[in-house]
């Protein structure tokens, strides 16, 4: 376990540098932007869900977050770089998934599916179709699993054509002169922006590269495999009984994608707290704000052609365990490059074991088979 121990008066007044500088600086200019621009992303989420069902009748999905660095209000901190992409999230509608707690639905327009986890590796599920269609011989279906690739590929064929529209109307909030090029990326559906326009969503001045858009579909349940989370001892509190309150009422997601080199790839969903890692970050203290921005700043510097490997989630999941096993009035301006130390400490712990515990899922290694043994000896 990763924790924070400070040097010498000297050492302090040495560490209290430029950068040290900079952070109190931009402490005291956060404190009154943070929740404009809260709520300049809660407009932008319920305008864009809008347009969306201004373009299919209905609408095709229930809810729309934007995640990551902008949904997570860092892209604006980084002091290295004024570029940043944007991540969405769009929520399928009618379709519920269960684990525990069975609902009732109405059958006629709503799926209802159950999250099973056994024989997957952990972190993933499959999805049971509890409630089946009538085959073409008048009979029930037996009871099978949802594959990914239906939602996955039904998500990418609408991405290229009516998300199309629904982005470039979406854009013209942000700027004119944007070009769009979709191509499929993995689970998501990606898209190049060339602009010479700064971004006046967050007012951060900040240039948009790019847009990645994932389908995902709503358990109202926090899952099994994070109870540990919930009942986990915690010495310094952090976070809060009322945080974690509020993380579990948010639930999960589950988006379509399977477990590395698993036999039932194609059957496997991975379970994602996008809403929940969005709500700690967002009740982080400024210090830990800018620790974790100063940290996905300077990854692929640090880390080159294995940031593949130490990506972004990465990143913040360990800032996430550090947080947790330090006391937080100990994040100062002039503990930066303390904590910056501290982090790189925890990282080189988890690969020194070959597992980087999910921070809600305890069992679910991040690591898992995501490089080989001659890449960890390089």
């Amino acid at each position: 376990m990763a924790h924070a121990s400070f040097t010498s008066e000297d050492d302090q007044l040495r560490d209290k540098c430029f950068l040290s500088h900079f952070a109190e600086i931009l402490s005291k200019v956060n404190n009154d932007g943070n929740k404009v621009f809260i709520d300049a992303l809660s407009l932008m989420e319920f305008t864009c869900l809008k347009l969306h069902h201004d373009e299919i009748a209905g609408g095709l999905y229930s809810e729309c977050h934007y995640v990551g660095s902008v949904g997570e209000g860092i892209s604006g901190l980084d002091i290295f770089s004024n570029n940043s992409d944007i991540d969405i999230m769009f929520v399928m509608k009618s379709v519920h998934v269960v684990e525990r707690r069975p609902i009732k639905t109405n059958k006629k327009c709503e799926q209802l599916l159950k999250m099973i986890d056994a024989d997957t590796t952990p972190g993933y599920v499959k999805l049971k179709i509890l409630e089946n269609e009538i085959d073409e011989n008048n009979a029930m279906k037996e009871d099978e699993f949802l594959p990914n690739s239906i939602v996955q590929k039904t998500f990418q064929a609408y991405g290229n054509a009516s998300n199309a529209g629904l982005l470039s109307r979406m854009v013209e909030l942000l700027g004119d002169k944007m070009t769009i090029n979709w191509f499929v990326n993995g689970p998501s559906c990606s898209t190049n922006l060339e602009t010479g326009n700064r971004n006046i969503l967050t007012n951060r001045l900040v240039w948009i590269e790019s847009v990645d858009c994932v389908i995902g579909l709503k358990c109202n349940e926090w899952p099994e495999i994070a109870d540990e989370w919930i009942e986990r001892n915690r010495e310094y509190n952090w976070p809060s009984g009322d945080l974690i309150e509020k993380a579990v009422s948010l639930g999960c997601y589950v988006v379509p994608i399977g477990g590395r080199q698993s036999i039932t790839q194609d059957l496997e969903w991975r379970i994602s707290f996008v809403l929940a890692e969005r709500l700690l970050v967002r009740n982080m203290k400024y210090m830990q704000l800018f620790v974790y921005s100063l940290l996905k700043s300077i990854r692929k510097e640090i880390f080159g052609e294995f940031s593949i490997i130490i990506s972004s989630y990465i990143i913040k999941t360990v800032v996430f365990w550090v947080m947790e096993e330090n006391d937080a009035p100990s994040w100062k301006p002039e503990h930066v490059l303390n904590y910056v130390q501290i982090c790189f400490q925890k990282l080189l712990e988890f690969l020194e074991d070959d597992f980087c515990p999910n921070y809600f899922m305890r069992k679910c290694n991040l690591f898992h088979l995501k490089y080989s043994d001659n890449e960890k000896i390089r």
